[in-house]
C-alpha cells in the first residue's frame, strides 16, 4: 500500500516540506496575493503525495485509488525531459518582411537581409537555445518536470500553468518555487504561475506576460506539456493562435504622429478630458453599437427602444445608426489613421453631428473633432498623450485596441451597471459578410475594396452567441479577446450581447427583440449632461515639458549608440545588446515616454536580428554584429532628429 509522505513525516530529498510549503506561500503572498488567499483557504486539497510502490526513492501521486505517474513522479519526469530536449518544441517567429513602411527599421532589416544573403544561409530553421529564453510549462503537476527542467536548461522567463489548484497545492511542499523566483530574478526575468480552468483566459495570460516581458526574445520560446489534458492542448492550440497575431507594440512614426496630433488637439480652446474619478450609478442603461453584420436585424428594436437607454456609437457604427433615424450620444474614437478620419468626414458630409459627442483618443486625427457639435478627448494608456500630459487622475487605462473595447471601458467608467452590446459580432455567420450593410466599409465599393485589400479572411471558427459556429480572423479575434478581458475586469455591471456573432464570454446572450426596458425615470439628456459635466479641463502643451522631453531623448541616443559601440568592440553576443538596450529604456528622466515612443520599433528590429542570429550562429559573430552596430545607431540618430523637429513644429503651431 502506498505510503503517504506527508502523514508519515518523511524527511528525506524529495518528501514534502512544511519549511518549503510555509516559504512557497509567504512568496505567493507577496508576490500573487489573490493565489496565495485562493490556495491558503482549500479545505481539502484532492489526492495525496506517496512513496512511489515501485521505487522507495520516487515519490508519486495517489488520487481516487489510482497512482498518476506510472513509474514515479521523478523518474518520468527525467525521462520525458530528457525525449523533450532530444527535440524541443519552440516558438518560432517570421523574419520581417521586405517591402515594410518605415523608414526608421527598414534599413536595418535590409543591412541584415543583405548580410544573410552573402553567406548564403539557408531560409528557416529552429531557434537555437539562447540564455534569454523563455519556457510556458503547461501542466505542472507535483512539478518534478519543471524542476528538470530548470536543472537542464538556462532560462530567463518562466510562465507555468496549472488548471488544478490541487496540483499546484502539493507541488508547493515539494518544490521550491520561491528559490526558482530568486534563480530568474538574477538573471533579469520573472516568474508567472497561472492557476486557470479556462484554457482562453490561460492564453491570454501566458500572452500578456510573454509581450510584457519576454519581446523580443520569444523566438525559441519552449512550450512544454507536462501531462495529458484537454484543457492544457486547448491553451497551447490557443496560445499559438494569440502568437500569429500582431504584437501591440507601435512603431516609432506612429507614436510621433500620435504625439503631434495629441499636442494640436490639446492646444485648442476648452478641451475637455475624461478622468479615473469614482464613477456616478447611471440610472439609464447603455446600448454599446459597434457595425458587425448582425447590426442590420438589431436596428428596429434598436429604434424602439431607443428613449430607453443612452446610445454609444463605436466606430463606423455611426454612418449606419444615423441612416437608421437614430442619433448617438456618444461616438467613440480610439485610432489616429487618416482612413478614421475620411470616415467620419463622409458621415459628417451627409448628416449633421452637432447633436453628437465626439469622445475620442487625444491622438486622433486633430480634422475629426471639429466635424462634432461636442467632442471630449481621453489620454490613452501606453500612448505618447498620456506619457508627455497624462497623471495619476488622466490617464485612463484598458481602452486598447478598437473603438468597441474603447465603449465599453468608457462605460464602465461613465457608472453604467447594464450594458446592451449591438452588432458587436467580432466576425460573422457568412465568412464574407463583415460588415453591416450600411456601413462604409460595405456600401461605398471604393471602401469595400479597400477594406478588401487589407483585411484577412475570416477562417477561424469560433461557438456563436447564439449557437452555431462563426467565423473570424486573427484580428477579430484578438479584439474579442480584449472585449472579453475588459467585461471579466468590470465588477457589478452586467453585459448582455444581442449580436449574432461570437459568443463573449461574460455576456448574456440575449435576441434583439427580447430585450424589455420599462419607461426611462430620466431622460437620456439629462444622464447625458451630466457626465459631460463630470471631465477637467486638459493640460496644453508647453515649452518646458517638450524641450526637457526632446533634450533627454537625445541624450538617451548618444549614451545607447555610445554603450552600442563599446559591446560591439568588447564582443559581446546580440543578447547582451538587447538587455543594454531595453534596459536603458526605463531609466532616467521622461523614461516613460521614451519606452513608449521607441519599444516598438526597438522590438521589431531586434527581432529581426535575432531571428538570423538565433538560425545561423550569428549571436557573437563580428561581421554581423557590426551590420547591426551601424543600422542600429543610424536609426536611433534618426529618431532623435525626429523627435527635434517634431517638438519644434508642436510648440511653433501652439504658439501660432
Amino acid at each position: 500500500m502506498a505510503r503517504d509522505m506527508r502523514e508519515q513525516g518523511e524527511t528525506r530529498a524529495g518528501a514534502p516540506s512544511r519549511d518549503l510549503f510555509e516559504r512557497n506561500m509567504a512568496w505567493l503572498r507577496a508576490t500573487a496575493p489573490s493565489l496565495h488567499e485562493r490556495l491558503a483557504t482549500m479545505s481539502a486539497p484532492a489526492g495525496r503525495v506517496v512513496v512511489d510502490p515501485g521505487d522507495p526513492n520516487d515519490i508519486n501521486f495517489l488520487a481516487d485509488g489510482r497512482l498518476f505517474f506510472a513509474d514515479g513522479a521523478i523518474t518520468q519526469a527525467r525521462r520525458d525531459v530528457d525525449a523533450f530536449l532530444s527535440r524541443p518544441e519552440k516558438v518560432s517567429w517570421a523574419p520581417l518582411r521586405p517591402g515594410g513602411k518605415s523608414p526608421i527599421v527598414d534599413p536595418l532589416r535590409e543591412r541584415i537581409d543583405a548580410f544573410v544573403a552573402a553567406i548564403r544561409q539557408p531560409a528557416g530553421g529552429v531557434p537555437a537555445h539562447h540564455r534569454a529564453a523563455a519556457l510556458v510549462s503547461l501542466g505542472i503537476g507535483l512539478g518534478t518536470h519543471l524542476a528538470c527542467l530548470m536543472e537542464k536548461l538556462e532560462i530567463r522567463h518562466i510562465i507555468a500553468v496549472e488548471p488544478i489548484p490541487d496540483f499546484l497545492w502539493h507541488s508547493l511542499w515539494l518544490q521550491d518555487w520561491a528559490g526558482w523566483d530568486d534563480t530568474l530574478r538574477a538573471r533579469g526575468g520573472t516568474l508567472k504561475l497561472v492557476a486557470e480552468e479556462d484554457p482562453e483566459h490561460a492564453a491570454d495570460m501566458i500572452d500578456w506576460h510573454l509581450a510584457e516581458h519576454c519581446m523580443p526574445t520569444i523566438d525559441g520560446t519552449y512550450i512544454h506539456q507536462g501531462y495529458a489534458s484537454g484543457i492544457l492542448q486547448r491553451c497551447k492550440l490557443d496560445l499559438y493562435e494569440r502568437l500569429r497575431s500582431v504584437r501591440g507594440e507601435g512603431f516609432f512614426e506612429d507614436e510621433i504622429r500620435m504625439l503631434v496630433n495629441a499636442s494640436a488637439n490639446l492646444a485648442q480652446a476648452d478641451v475637455r478630458l475624461v478622468t479615473n474619478a469614482k464613477p456616478v450609478a447611471q440610472p439609464l442603461p447603455v446600448f454599446i453599437v459597434g457595425s458587425g453584420p448582425s447590426l442590420d436585424a438589431a436596428l428596429p428594436h434598436l429604434s424602439a427602444l431607443r428613449d430607453r437607454a443612452v446610445l454609444f456609437s463605436a466606430g463606423t457604427a455611426l454612418g449606419t445608426l444615423l441612416r437608421a433615424g437614430l442619433t448617438p450620444d456618444f461616438q467613440f474614437e480610439i485610432e489616429n489613421r487618416v482612413e478614421n478620419y475620411e470616415g467620419v468626414a463622409a458621415v459628417a458630409a451627409q448628416f449633421d453631428l452637432t447633436d453628437v459627442t465626439l469622445i475620442a483618443a487625444a491622438a486622433v486625427d486633430r480634422r475629426m473633432p471639429p466635424l462634432f457639435g461636442r467632442h471630449i478627448l481621453y489620454l490613452r494608456d501606453n500612448n505618447m498623450s498620456a506619457a508627455i500630459y497624462g497623471n495619476d487622475e488622466t490617464t485612463i487605462h484598458g481602452t486598447s485596441p478598437n473603438c468597441m473595447t474603447l465603449a465599453i471601458r468608457m462605460a464602465a467608467a461613465m457608472g453604467f451597471g447594464d450594458v446592451y452590446l449591438f452588432g458587436a459580432d467580432f466576425g460573422s455567420r457568412h465568412p464574407t459578410r463583415h460588415h453591416a450593410s450600411n456601413s462604409i466599409w460595405t456600401s461605398d465599393p471604393a471602401w469595400a475594396e479597400r477594406y478588401a485589400r487589407v483585411a484577412e479572411a475570416m477562417t477561424i471558427e469560433l461557438p456563436g452567441n447564439f449557437g452555431g459556429r462563426v467565423y473570424t480572423n486573427r484580428m477579430l479575434r484578438l479584439f474579442l479577446t480584449h472585449a472579453q478581458n475588459l467585461i471579466r475586469a468590470s465588477a457589478g455591471m452586467t453585459f448582455h450581447n444581442c449580436s449574432d456573432g461570437a459568443r463573449i464570454r461574460g455576456a448574456v446572450p440575449r435576441m434583439p427583440g427580447q430585450v424589455k426596458l420599462p419607461p426611462p425615470a430620466v431622460a437620456a439628456d439629462i444622464v447625458v449632461a451630466g457626465i459631460r459635466a463630470r471631465t477637467v479641463e486638459a493640460p496644453r502643451p508647453d515649452a518646458v515639458t517638450l524641450n526637457r522631453y526632446a533634450t533627454n531623448f537625445r541624450l538617451w541616443v548618444i549614451g545607447l549608440a555610445a554603450t552600442l559601440t563599446r559591446l560591439r568592440d568588447a564582443g559581446t553576443d546580440l543578447i547582451g545588446w538587447h538587455d543594454a538596450i531595453f534596459g536603458s529604456l526605463g531609466t532616467g528622466e521622461d523614461a516613460a515616454a521614451r519606452r513608449i515612443m521607441v519599444q516598438g520599433s526597438l522590438t521589431m528590429m531586434m527581432r529581426h536580428a535575432l531571428y538570423y542570429a538565433l538560425r545561423h550562429d550569428l549571436l557573437a559573430d563580428p561581421a554581423f554584429l557590426a551590420q547591426v552596430h551601424d543600422g542600429l545607431v543610424e536609426a536611433l540618430r534618426a529618431m532623435a532628429d525626429q523627435v527635434d523637429a517634431a517638438t519644434a513644429n508642436v510648440l511653433t503651431e501652439s504658439r501660432q
